[in-house]
């Protein structure tokens, strides 16, 4: 049975465990988009937390780079892929989510949080919660990583794709404007081309730093 969780509406989630293999394919197949930016803002033996880690493409990668690396994923059946794939990050890949269904790793607090192409999903109500979820788990000049897609072409009224899945295109100003209100900063802004060589896609990733509070 599929688990609706709070940050993935219906409609997407049900696409994602639907389709869990053939997206886990698709993640191995080609490099990460965050690959050149890692070595810039993750260090060795930071400990890692990517939520919607997907296949744990960047998972496998950061820790055979001496990352301490945990995963939350909301689908069951890309969890179980990603297990496949990678076997030695078998225990470090819970189901969770965001706004706060975090219970597998309540009291842990990261180096780095990856936030990689999710927050498009997290329908407007739930933002502000997630983020602060996401703050409550940083640990004082910790790293939050955020890629989220700019631009999308053939999105409905109703901001899905063709496949029913959520997209919630925001601007950097609005992503920007409200992790600093929960104490962040931001540090560096990068644009980059669809991975998958689609030319309606856009993609941004953003570099908070957190100071504590």
């Amino acid at each position: 049975p599929i688990t609706y969780y709070l940050f993935m509406d219906k409609q997407t989630a049900v696409y994602y465990e639907n389709n869990a293999k053939e997206i886990s394919s698709m993640y191995e197949s080609i490099d990460s988009p965050l690959e050149q930016l890692f070595p810039h803002f993750i260090k060795k033996d930071n400990t890692v937390l990517d939520i919607g880690c997907g296949s744990a493409r960047d998972l496998s990668m950061l820790s055979q780079e001496g990352c301490d690396v945990y995963g939350l994923e909301p689908s069951e059946g890309l969890i179980e892929n990603a297990r496949q794939l990678h076997p030695e990050l078998v225990d470090r890949i819970f189901q969770g989510s965001l706004p706060s269904n975090f219970e597998s790793i309540t009291g842990r607090k990261f180096d780095v949080i990856l936030l990689s192409a999710v927050i498009m999903h997290i329908p407007d109500l739930e933002l502000f919660q997630a983020a602060f979820t996401l703050v409550n788990h940083l640990q004082d000049n910790g790293t939050l990583i955020i890629s989220h897609c700019i631009n999308r072409n053939g999105l409905n009224t109703e901001h899905r794709d063709s496949n029913g899945r959520l997209y919630i295109l925001r601007s950097s100003m609005q992503i920007e404007l409200l992790f600093e209100n929960l104490g962040l900063r931001k540090e560096h802004t990068f644009l980059q081309n669809d991975n998958l060589g689609r030319d309606n896609i856009l993609w941004e990733t953003l570099i908070f730093t957190y100071d504590g509070g």
